[in-house]
């Protein structure tokens, strides 16, 4: 008799067990969002570089204080689909909390003090939040590579300010005129 319902408690077991895994086989189906946005411009913006995040690391408080940047770290602006007919030319604007001695800073916020980033461009001129940068040309997408390059650094704020030990982050944002 013993025998008889330990068996029977095993066939109880392994059914259970079997059956939850086709429950969980056929349980809810996944989910998968698209999204996207139609505009009305010569060119479409690459979705990786509509939402980025420059990474700084660790930065050095005693390098900040002493005058110095953190490592350069490179961003950009990708444009796809080009259909380019008259406008031949694209132009940025840059966007932030700006620090009021110097529109060149972007004021980062976080525990560490008064870190701002500075961007700039590929031929190392700074950009100033809020101003045009000159338009640079650019071409149909299938036979001339769109890509808009910068790079930013953090630094310590213009003036009489400190750096402290602790996290920091910034936000800019970005538009496009063609001409």
């Amino acid at each position: 008799m013993k025998l008889l319902m330990n068996k029977l408690l095993i066939s109880t077991i392994v059914s259970a067990a079997i059956s939850s895994f086709t429950v969980n086989a056929s349980g809810e189906p996944g989910k998968i969002n698209f999204e996207g946005s139609v505009t009305n411009t010569p060119c479409g913006i690459s979705a990786d570089s509509l939402n980025q995040t420059v990474d700084f690391g660790q930065v050095s408080r005693a390098n900040l204080m002493h005058g110095g940047n953190s490592e350069r770290q490179e961003f950009e602006i990708k444009l796809v689909n080009c259909q380019i007919e008259n406008e031949n030319k694209v132009a940025v604007t840059f966007r932030g909390d700006v620090s009021e001695e110097n529109h060149g800073e972007l004021l980062a916020h976080g525990d560490a003090g008064d870190v701002v980033i500075k961007m700039f461009t590929e031929g190392e001129q700074q950009i100033q939040l809020g101003e045009e940068l000159d338009p640079t040309e650019i071409g149909p997408s299938n036979s001339y590579i769109n890509t808009l390059h910068f790079y930013a650094v953090a630094a310590k704020r213009t003036g009489i300010y400190g750096v402290l030990d602790g996290n920091f982050s910034g936000e800019a944002t970005f538009t496009l005129r063609y001409e």
